[in-house]
């Protein structure tokens, strides 16, 4: 268990990406393949011309899936007026992006299932869907396709849900670590694992096929906001730091609450239409959150 900071500061972790494609992390030998259905789900994500035919055939394909979808799809949460009782009347009723997001988020949600029955574990998932649900938002605003920012969003913590599956308890206990001593948890990740969520996030990314633009969110979600362009890679930045300041962080919020400062405070660095999207109340977007990832679950 690591008992102090590592000297080298956060900024100057990241390697050569030659490095990274060479290198198989220890850390994550024998990890389970990501789902089959999960990563045909991004190839039709990638393809603007996606027939809803194609969609069905394929969601038809996992049983389990399908069953999952139409639980959801009857939920509150959804509204819908009618009992949905196929997927392409759930098609019709929530639209083409929904389904498609909804889907890859009960896929991803099954493959890190087994991890989140450790608490602190289960939080790491429910900070990605936080973070997608929020890259959903910007994106509606700044009119950049939602599906593809959800999708970001929701995968951009990939490399820190692979070290979770694949080492629960370590990883557990690696977050523990972290909070007590207030450490940077991609240093202490470097510590433990040799590797951080970032660098194991973009192996794994590229040995899965993910699309360029999701590796680079991946891969640099935790990177300054570039201010001159406001596309898929800021939108995702955006959604992780509101994730964190909305108290929806990998690490939770310190037990005498959350300040609204540093909600205000980023709130005012965001493009004007996206900052229109977002209450002037935390607690509303707080709210909000807690429902839909509470529907997930």
């Amino acid at each position: 268990m690591p008992t102090q900071t590592p000297e080298r500061p956060a900024a100057t972790y990241h390697r050569p990406e030659a490095a990274l494609e060479a290198t198989q992390h220890w850390a994550l030998r024998d990890l389970p393949p990501f789902p089959s259905i999960a990563v045909k789900l991004l190839q039709l994500l990638s393809d603007e011309e996606v027939q809803v035919k194609r969609l069905i055939e394929l969601l038809r394909s996992d049983a389990a899936l399908s069953a999952e979808l139409l639980r959801r799809a009857n939920s509150a949460l959804y509204g819908a007026r009618t009992q949905v009782s196929s997927l392409q009347q759930g098609l019709v009723l929530l639209g083409l992006d929904q389904v498609r997001s909804l889907a890859m988020a009960v896929a991803l949600g099954s493959y890190v299932k087994s991890a989140m029955r450790i608490a602190a574990l289960r939080r790491c998932w429910r900070h990605s869907l936080a973070t997608a649900l929020l890259s959903e938002r910007l994106a509606h605003a700044v009119h950049f396709e939602a599906d593809r920012a959800y999708t970001a969003g929701l995968l951009h913590d990939i490399g820190l849900l692979g070290l979770m599956v694949n080492n629960p308890k370590e990883y557990a206990n690696l977050l523990l670590v972290s909070r007590e001593n207030g450490f940077d948890i991609r240093v202490t990740e470097q510590a433990m694992f040799d590797v951080d969520h970032c660098e194991a996030g973009a192996w794994l990314a590229r040995q899965w096929a993910f699309p360029e633009e999701i590796l680079n969110s991946v891969r640099h979600h935790h990177d300054p906001i570039d201010d001159s362009q406001y596309g898929l890679l800021a939108i995702t930045q955006s959604a992780v730091l509101l994730s964190d300041v909305l108290g929806f962080g990998v690490i939770p919020p310190s037990e005498t609450g959350l300040d609204p400062s540093p909600y205000e405070a980023l709130r005012l660095q965001f493009p004007a239409a996206a900052q229109d999207c977002l209450p002037l109340r935390m607690e509303v977007l707080q709210d909000f959150l807690t429902q839909r990832i509470n529907a997930y679950e």
